[in-house]
């Protein structure tokens, strides 16, 4: 055989081996966007079975070690989360978190955003002195390089924040949510989609300042927080009746009645607007009109609005299905990246 002909014999074999790599690659890209896609639907069943098709085949292309491999195996971490299977979540992100580490260093921002999702699920889970643990760490790693100022340290900020306001360490909670706001404000200079994260350190400030009796601070940070929401995710924003409902108490202990009445309102457009059916939030909404309602000698109209409320109560069992699902689907802990 002359070398000519045994030239040609190694490209077309070359060309073959690179076109099935291509089409592997393309087959793990296809199921990678049909998952997301299916997280999108919010159909976490289907999205698990996809997942971890996604999963095998980035490991048979590409190899464990892989990039990809640690994309989808993110993927499958994420799904579990909202799924509820925070343990399982865990058990992928954790994977996926030596293949980050590997390829890029334990001070990436990968790096930290799992670590800072891996302690969002101990969190949940109450396993808080796990997701203390983890939490320091990914802010450890963050103050070692220049994402220490930046969104990537925000989530463990805000994650600690949360801890120490669940375990009544109100002043701790306060200065760490001012520090994540800070970071969070400062990272949306360069990445998108961090109104949210804002918004939701607004909310909780307003809250730390109107339980320490602190009306002036606490009605900016709530009328800062609704136009943070609003920014975020449009006027449809189911965060956005909340914090509503969160202004109208505050002018309520007051005894600021006209303007709680207004803020109730408001509350109840903006639910309307979101287009989800009647959950506690309105329940609630609709008792504390009537509360003032009622103190303003006004007893049919409270009636009404009490009958109403009860109703609502009694067709959801007393379980908040509207800010539950909320909470699962629309509020994350990290930024987007």
């Amino acid at each position: 055989m002359s070398n000519r002909s045994l030239m040609f014999i190694v490209t077309i074999v070359f060309f073959m081996l690179s076109g099935l790599g291509h089409a592997d690659g393309s087959c793990w890209r296809t199921c990678q966007n049909e998952t997301e896609a299916l997280c999108r639907d919010g159909d976490w069943s289907q999205a698990f079975q996809r997942g971890k098709e996604a999963v095998k085949l980035a490991r048979k292309n590409y190899g464990a070690s892989h990039l990809n491999t640690a994309k989808s195996l993110e993927k499958l971490g994420d799904i579990c989360a909202a799924w509820g299977k925070l343990q399982q979540s865990n058990l992928f992100l954790e994977e996926a978190l030596r293949i980050r580490s590997g390829i890029h260093g334990e001070c990436h921002p990968s790096v930290i955003k799992l670590l800072t999702m891996m302690a969002g699920n101990f969190s949940l889970h109450r396993e808080n002195d796990r997701a203390e643990e983890l939490y320091r760490k990914a802010l450890q790693l963050a103050d070692k390089e220049i994402w220490g100022q930046s969104s990537y340290a925000a989530p463990a900020l805000e994650g600690l924040a949360r801890l120490d306001l669940n375990r009544g360490q109100t002043s701790s909670a306060e200065s760490l949510y001012q520090r994540a706001l800070a970071a969070y404000e400062m990272g949306s200079k360069y990445v998108p989609g961090l109104s949210l994260c804002e918004a939701r350190c607004l909310l909780a400030l307003a809250d730390i300042k109107r339980e320490k009796g602190d009306f002036r601070n606490a009605r900016d940070l709530y009328e800062d927080a609704v136009h943070k929401y609003a920014s975020a995710s449009g006027p449809t924003s189911p965060m956005i009746a909340l914090t509503y409902k969160r202004l109208a108490d505050l002018h309520a202990d007051k005894g600021m009645h006209s303007l709680a009445l207004t803020y109730f309102q408001r509350s109840l457009g903006a639910h309307e607007r979101t287009g989800l059916p009647e959950g506690l939030l309105t329940a609630a909404t609709l008792a504390g009109m009537a509360n003032l309602l009622k103190s303003k000698g006004q007893h049919d109209k409270a009636k009404n609005l009490y009958g109403n409320a009860d109703k609502i109560y009694t067709r959801t069992g007393g379980f908040d299905r509207e800010l539950a699902t909320m909470v699962l689907t629309k509020e994350r802990i990290w930024p987007a990246r």
